[in-house]
């Protein structure tokens, strides 16, 4: 009996093991279909969020050929890949696919966790600046855009986007709060900002702005109206006072509006423009090539981008002949009598030596303008360099005199060093001067960036610590707010008319991932896959 009983308790045992075993390993089986399944979802939200893609159908059901990008492209991996095949979609639970908008939702925002992260993490402690501009989407929804400008610690200077915040207003104390708020959640202080860069608009630099009120906090903090808008505010403010300029241009705004009234006009400019380039190619006058004589139209200005101007009288002037003949067209056939006699008055304005003289000396101008406002506009540029820019157009322009940037520089950041550390700078300025001058590695240098860059390289930015915090402190400061600039712009692309419903956690995350796409391609999946399951309790843990 005895026996028995030891033999019925070890297959009891062995019984309560195996079915343990194959619990075990039943567990392990649904964790790794999960974890594979759940990366497929975060690589196909990766693919959206680099793309600026739209995610979701207009019918995501089974039988529907409209499914939406997520749902095709996840369709597309399971074509190639009979391991994610076989635990996705119908082959999932249905209570634990992955798939639906809320969770890719949550994957949005922890991939522009990762990314924020990444950046407070390259400015750690250090100093940067801050750059902000305020804009309406599609939805009439004021929106503020977050930018920093930091030195990282290979002495590279970098604009970072790291959130757009809804504002009910666009007061500076609305602004000075939802600054705060994002500063919080990001772990950075005030303390660090040492430069702030925004337009001219009095609710960002009057005596009671967003400029002010960060300098009541922190008095080290130096302002720097964007170079690009005031070179747009000089460039309009002679404009509209010279009758004979505001003239020229509200006839070229009256030949936009004239010959790209109609569709029927536009195609007889570009049938036009491809005739006299197959002419021209034929007599061997023009050159044949890859890129090469490519159809173009008349170019719209713009109502705030004064640059766009200079592309609106390079179009007419490359495009003169065939503008004529559409103009000659409506003079003679035109719908109304209006359109006929707007097209009188032009070509005779044509025929005038005023039209001549103001097309090409504002060509003449905003062609050097140009060049100035796109070297600006680099996200790379530092202040010192601007203002060389400023001074190489101001002798270009043979009209302006010198702004004195050379003084300006000389009174900054007196309380960036205390006195002690003064002296130190002194000293550390004379080795460093003696030094540098005999080391080739520093005499081809093209700014005070690679300078930045190589003193880094070469490790004397340990040797001269305090030459090396004024040069940060200089790069640091913001040259022209375009940065921000582009990022409203990305939001004209992800924010339309049929996406005008996006929620503002959303957007912030859509956008810091397609904004910083460098950034994003860098993030590790796993981490994700990691931070994703760490947000909230979910069916299935890995």
């Amino acid at each position: 009996m005895v026996g028995k009983q030891h033999g019925r308790d070890a297959f009891v045992s062995q019984e309560k093991q195996s079915i343990s075993e194959a619990f075990k390993k039943q567990t392990k089986i649904k964790e790794s279909n999960y974890k594979l399944r759940l990366g497929a979802s975060i690589w196909c939200c990766k693919f959206l969020l680099k793309n600026g893609l739209p995610f979701r159908g207009h019918d995501e059901s089974s039988d529907s050929l409209n499914r939406g990008i997520f749902l095709e492209l996840l369709s597309f991996l399971r074509d190639h890949n009979e391991g994610i095949r076989n635990v996705t979609l119908e082959n999932a639970p249905q209570n634990n696919q992955v798939t639906c908008p809320r969770t890719q939702k949550k994957i949005f925002e922890r991939f522009s966790t990762e990314i924020v992260l990444d950046i407070c993490k390259e400015i750690g402690k250090d100093v940067f600046s801050l750059l902000v501009d305020e804009f309406s989407d599609v939805s009439k929804k004021e929106q503020m855009d977050i930018v920093l400008r930091y030195v990282e610690n290979r002495g590279v200077v970098k604009e970072r986007f790291i959130g757009v915040v809804h504002v009910k207003d666009t007061s500076s104390m609305t602004l000075k709060a939802a600054i705060d708020y994002a500063f919080t959640h990001k772990n950075l202080s005030m303390s660090q900002v040492i430069g702030q860069g925004y337009d001219g608009e009095s609710n960002m630099q009057g005596a009671f702005g967003l400029k002010a009120l960060i300098l009541q906090y922190n008095h080290s903090t130096h302002y720097v109206h964007c170079f690009a808008h005031q070179l747009q505010l000089v460039i309009v403010g002679v404009a509209k006072k010279h009758d004979g300029v505001a003239n020229f241009f509200e006839k070229l705004s009256l030949v936009l509006n004239v010959v790209g009234g109609s569709c029927k006009r536009k195609d007889m400019l570009l049938e036009n423009q491809g005739e006299r380039v197959q002419m021209s190619i034929g007599n061997g006058e023009l050159e044949t090539g890859r890129g090469l004589n490519q159809e173009s139209s008349l170019i719209r200005a713009g109502d705030i981008i004064w640059g766009s101007h200079f592309k609106t009288i390079t179009s007419l002037m490359n495009l003169f002949a065939e503008v004529r003949h559409v103009l000659t067209y409506v003079k003679e056939k035109g719908s109304s009598l209006s359109n006929q006699n707007q097209a009188f008055g032009i070509l005779k304005y044509f025929k005038t030596l005023d039209f001549m003289f103001y097309l090409h000396l504002m060509y003449e101008i905003l062609h050097l303008m140009n060049v100035f406002s796109k070297n600006l506009q680099k996200k790379d540029q530092d202040i010192l360099e601007a203002a060389s820019l400023v001074r190489g157009t101001m002798d270009a322009l043979k009209s302006l005199r010198d702004t004195g940037f050379a003084k300006l520089l000389s009174k900054l950041y007196t309380k960036d060093f205390g006195d002690t550390e003064k002296m130190q700078l002194d000293g550390e300025l004379k080795i460093y001067y003696h030094a540098l001058h005999k080391d080739d590695r520093f005499t081809s240098l093209q700014g005070i960036s690679d300078l930045s860059r190589l003193m880094v390289e070469t490790g004397k930015h340990r040797s001269y610590h305090m030459v090396y915090r004024l040069l940060k402190l200089v790069l640091v400061l913001p040259v022209a707010t375009t940065t921000v600039g582009r990022c409203f712009s990305t939001m004209k692309f992800l924010k339309k008319d049929l996406r005008n419903k996006i929620g503002d956690g959303f957007l912030n995350d859509v956008m810091i991932s397609y904004v910083e796409k460098e950034a994003l391609m860098k993030v590790n999946i796993e981490d994700v896959m990691d931070r994703f399951q760490k947000m909230c309790t979910h069916r299935c843990q890995i």
